[in-house]
């Protein structure tokens, strides 16, 4: 909230807890609560279809389905204020998260990286 993104990407958005925080905090908690009132752009990509529901057609403005390079690559230096990379670098290996981490910081004005403790993969 101290930050006051007004574009954030969910890169490896997965079931939409983090857009639904956003959403909650930036836009909802501001008094916006209708979708037509909203103005914080929040997008997502996800690259496993069966986590997408109607939630999170909802919550998030756009969500971009397929392959993180791909759309990465598609994307212009600092299309957005914040990126939010949760739960998603442990999915890589070393080379590739080197990779994503530098595409995120190219896209993103601010990064937030958070993977969990004692994952294995």
């Amino acid at each position: 909230m101290e930050i006051r993104p007004h574009s954030i990407l969910d890169a490896g958005s997965g079931f939409g807890k983090y857009g639904f925080l956003c959403r909650e905090y930036l836009d909802v908690c501001q008094g916006r609560f209708q979708k037509k009132d909203w103005q914080i752009k929040i997008d997502g990509i996800e690259g496993f279809e069966p986590y997408l529901s109607d939630l999170q057609q909802i919550i998030y403005d756009k969500i971009l389905l397929g392959d993180i390079f791909d759309i990465f690559g598609k994307m212009e230096n600092q299309s957005y204020d914040l990126l939010l990379a949760i739960d998603i670098l442990e999915h890589f290996k070393k080379d590739q998260g080197a990779r994503f981490l530098g595409e995120c910081m190219r896209i993103a004005r601010l990064v937030l990286v958070s993977v969990p403790i004692g994952y294995a993969q």
